[in-house]
C-alpha cells in the first residue's frame, strides 16, 4: 500500500509540472524570438504577407541588416514625411546626394540653360550667366530667341552690368526691337568702329538705361559716330559719349538722326573731336510729317573745326526742346568756322519747320562765327524762358540770336520771350539778317548790341543787363 501511494504521488507531480509548462507558452501558432536560431528561418520559409508593419517594431531592422539592392522603389509603398528621419540635417549638410550634386554641376557648367523658356521675347546679354556675353550675336540670333519682330511681336534685349566692347563692329538695332541696361552707370557699350549703335528697318525702337561710347573713326565715310537712328526711336536715361582723333573726314556726330522722329528723355550727349562735329543732328528732308521731342537733355561738344551742340536740317513737323543745357566750343579760328548752339536750317519750300524751345540754357565760345541760337531759312520759332551766352575770344563775330538767309521767298518767324541773350563786348545779342525774317523779342534781358540789315524786329519790354528799358532799331 505505501508503495501504491509513491506511484501516484510521481504521477500528479509530472502532470502538474507539464501543466505549469502548458501555461507558459503566450498561445496556439505564437514563437518566442528567442527561441529563433540566427538564420534558421530561409525567405521561403515565410508566407506572403505573414510580416505586417505591425509585428515589426521600431527600431527592429536597421540599415545593416538590409542587403545592397533589397529594397527596391516597387516594394516602398506609403513613406511619409512623419516616417523620415535625418533626411533635412543630411540636405542642410551636404551629405553624399548624388542628384544635387549632379544639379550643382549642370548649373556650374551653364549647361542646357535657355531663359527664353522663362521670358518670353527677352533676351539676357551679360559678361556671365547670360544667354550670351554680346549683344552684337544676340542681335545675330534674334530669329531663334524671339522670331520676327512686329507691332504684335516686339522683342527686348536685356543688357546685365558690364563693359561690352564691340572692336570695330556696330551693334545694329531692328524695328521694333528695344535694349534695356541695368543703368547708364553700370552699362557700357564701346566700338571704335564707324557707329556704335545704329538702326535698321521701318518702325519704332527704344533705347533705355545704357551709356554708349564711341572712339569712332570714319573709315572713309563721311558720317561717322556713336548712335545712328534711321528709323524712330526714344531714347531714356542713356548717355552718348563721342570722341575722334580724325580731321578733315567729314562730319562725327554723338546722334545723328536721319529722316526719322526722335524722343529723348533724360539723355546727356558728349562729343569731343579734332573733326567738325554735332552733338545732335537731325535731318528731315524727306517727310513733314516727323517730329522730335527732346527734354531734360544735356549736351556738350567740343570740335576741332566747326561745331553745333544742336543741329536740324528740314523740316520737321513740330520739335518741342525743353529742360535743355547745350554748350560748344571749337578750338578753331579759322575765319569762316562756326560754332553754334542750336542750328535750326530749312533752305527748302517744300514745308515749314516748326519749333517749340522752352527753358533752355545755351552757351557759346569761339570760332570765326559764334552763334548761340540760329534760325535760318523757312522755320517757325518760338523761344520761351532761356538764357543765351555767347563770347568769341578770337576777335570773330558772335551773335546771341541770329536769324536769317531767307531763299525764293521763305519767310521765318522768330518769337522771344522772358529770355537773357548775353554776348561780349563786341557781340551782338540780336542780329536780323534778312529782308523777309522776322523777329519779335519781348519781356527779355539784351546784354548786348542790336541789329538788322531788313526785315521785321518788333521789340516789346525788354531791358539791358542794368535793368533799363532797351530799345531796339526802328523797322
Amino acid at each position: 500500500m505505501k508503495k501504491k501511494c509513491l506511484v501516484l504521488l510521481t504521477v500528479a507531480a509530472s502532470l502538474s509540472v507539464a501543466s505549469s509548462s502548458f501555461a507558459a507558452m503566450a498561445g496556439a501558432n505564437t514563437v518566442n524570438s528567442a527561441a529563433i536560431v540566427d538564420g534558421s528561418i530561409a525567405t521561403v520559409d515565410i508566407a506572403n504577407a505573414a510580416v505586417t508593419g505591425a509585428k515589426i517594431a521600431t527600431g527592429t531592422i536597421t540599415g545593416t541588416q538590409l542587403a545592397a539592392g533589397a529594397v527596391t522603389d516597387a516594394k516602398i509603398t506609403d513613406v511619409s514625411m512623419a516616417k523620415v528621419t535625418g533626411l533635412t540635417a543630411a540636405i542642410a549638410a551636404k551629405a553624399d546626394l548624388s542628384a544635387l550634386n549632379a544639379t550643382n554641376s549642370l548649373l556650374a557648367g551653364k549647361a542646357a540653360i535657355n531663359h527664353t523658356h522663362l521670358l518670353g521675347n527677352v533676351t539676357i546679354v551679360a559678361t556671365e550667366g547670360g544667354e550670351y556675353v554680346s549683344p552684337v550675336d544676340a542681335m545675330n540670333d534674334l530669329n531663334n530667341w524671339c522670331g520676327v519682330p512686329s507691332s504684335t511681336n516686339p522683342c527686348l534685349l536685356k543688357l546685365m552690368p558690364g563693359v561690352y566692347n564691340l572692336g570695330n563692329s556696330s551693334l545694329v538695332l531692328p524695328a521694333f526691337v528695344s535694349i534695356s541696361g541695368s543703368g547708364r552707370e553700370s552699362t557700357y557699350i564701346n566700338s571704335n568702329g564707324v557707329w556704335t549703335l545704329k538702326t535698321a528697318g521701318i518702325g519704332s525702337s527704344e533705347v533705355s538705361s545704357v551709356s554708349l561710347g564711341g572712339t569712332n573713326q570714319s573709315s572713309g565715310n563721311s558720317r561717322y559716330g556713336t548712335v545712328l537712328l534711321e528709323n524712330n526711336v526714344r531714347l531714356s536715361d542713356v548717355t552718348v559719349n563721342h570722341s575722334s582723333t580724325e580731321s578733315g573726314a567729314g562730319t562725327s556726330y554723338g546722334v545723328c538722326v536721319q529722316n526719322a522722329s526722335v524722343d529723348m528723355a533724360n539723355v546727356e550727349v558728349n562729343v569731343n573731336s579734332t573733326a567738325a562735329s554735332q552733338g545732335i543732328y537731325l535731318s528731315a528732308n524727306s517727310a513733314s510729317n516727323l517730329s522730335a521731342n527732346l527734354n531734360n537733355v544735356t549736351v556738350s561738344a567740343d570740335c576741332g573745326f566747326e561745331c553745333s551742340g544742336v543741329y536740324f536740317d528740314g523740316f520737321p513737323k513740330k520739335v518741342t526742346m525743353g529742360n535743355m543745357n547745350v554748350s560748344a566750343t571749337t578750338k578753331s579760328t579759322v575765319s569762316g568756322q562756326a560754332v553754334r548752339g542750336i542750328a535750326l536750317f530749312n533752305y527748302s519750300a517744300a514745308g515749314r519747320g516748326a519749333y517749340e524751345l522752352n527753358n533752355l540754357q545755351i552757351s557759346v565760345n569761339g570760332g570765326g562765327y559764334t552763334q548761340g541760337l540760329l534760325v535760318y531759312g523757312n522755320n517757325d520759332a518760338t523761344l520761351r524762358n532761356s538764357l543765351i551766352t555767347a563770347t568769341n575770344g578770337n576777335g570773330g563775330y558772335t551773335y546771341g540770336l541770329l536769324a536769317g538767309e531767307t531763299y525764293a521767298g521763305m519767310k521765318g518767324v522768330v518769337s522771344a520771350s522772358n529770355s537773357s541773350f548775353n554776348v561780349d563786348a563786341s557781340g551782338l545779342a540780336i542780329y536780323l539778317n534778312s529782308s523777309l525774317e522776322t523777329i519779335k523779342v519781348a519781356n527779355s534781358m539784351i546784354a548786348g548790341g542790336v541789329a538788322r540789315m531788313g526785315g521785321t524786329l518788333d521789340c516789346i519790354n525788354n531791358f539791358d543787363s542794368n535793368l533799363a528799358p532797351f530799345v531796339c532799331p526802328a523797322n
